[in-house]
């Protein structure tokens, strides 16, 4: 019977960071590999120039998609991020793509202000108390909505697309959240390549840059938590503009300060 569950498949997927247009190229991905495959990558970045990206693959690219479909091992995929939703919170009464111009009918980043009885939306502020947006499937898990800035006519640009009628939570984290969040993303991965810990043969991270920041600030290092949760493995990790993965509940998408996870075993799926 665990046989039945593996997906001979991965897709790791690298998208330009700076073209916003994410969503759309999952929703191409998508339509032509259906959505039974794991899928797994990161937005490219240019170490914070926010000028041009590249994109790697047989040749040298920007402005572009890389879609690279590997199988032989057995693989899974995990994401998390390190945030818990507090209890405030606003609908989305007017969006578009990846701007907000209204919460609960009101100028979005009026309310917001409110929220966070903050009198500016700094890059700080915003990166720090990033929007939660709870899945509907019955994990009811969090992804991460991340505010971009504030714009002159009230409105807020975000770094993934919204849809009216959303509830918006305000997230935060700790030390500790954002730890034992990192290990169950790990896990995630491990248990969908229905392997044991011992089987993990490498790992490859594609990070957020602002989670990067974060771990920066709690003095958290993921390699350490790796080691602790599954020995000394090879891991390679980037820091990205986004990250493509998969949800427990099985949502695939474009998500904001996450890390999506591959886990690669050391056996076949012959094996």
């Amino acid at each position: 019977m665990k046989n039945l569950n593996i997906n001979p498949f991965v897709s790791i997927t690298l998208i330009d960071g700076l073209s916003g247009l994410e969503e759309p190229a999952m929703r191409g991905i998508l339509s032509v590999l259906g959505r039974n495959i794991r899928i797994v990558g990161g937005s490219t970045g240019d170490d914070l120039k926010f000028n041009m990206t590249y994109q790697y693959a047989d040749g040298v690219y920007n402005n572009a998609v890389i879609n690279t479909i590997v199988a032989g091992l057995k693989m899974g995929t995990g994401m998390g991020h390190p945030y818990k939703p507090t209890d405030k919170g606003a609908v989305v009464t007017k969006a578009k793509d990846r701007t907000i111009y209204e919460l609960n009918n009101r100028p979005a980043a009026e309310v917001l202000k409110e929220l966070l009885d903050v009198d500016s939306l700094t890059p700080e502020i915003l990166s720090e108390n990033p929007f939660g947006l709870r899945s509907s499937d019955i994990y009811g898990d969090y992804i991460i909505k991340s505010a971009m800035r504030e714009n002159p006519d009230g409105s807020i640009s975000l770094y993934s697309e919204i849809y009216e009628g959303s509830y918006l939570s305000i997230m935060e984290t700790d030390r500790e959240t954002a730890i034992e969040s990192f290990k169950k993303a790990i896990m995630m991965a491990i248990n969908d390549a229905n392997i044991e810990k011992e089987d993990v043969g490498a790992i490859v991270i594609f990070n957020c840059i602002l989670r990067h920041f974060l771990k920066e600030k709690l003095k958290i290092n993921d390699v350490d938590i790796i080691k602790e949760v599954v020995g000394d493995v090879p891991v390679i990790g980037f820091n990205t503009y986004g990250e493509q993965g998969s949800t427990r509940g099985g949502a695939i998408g474009h998500y904001n300060q996450t890390s999506t996870i591959l886990v690669i075993s050391k056996k076949a799926i012959s094996q």
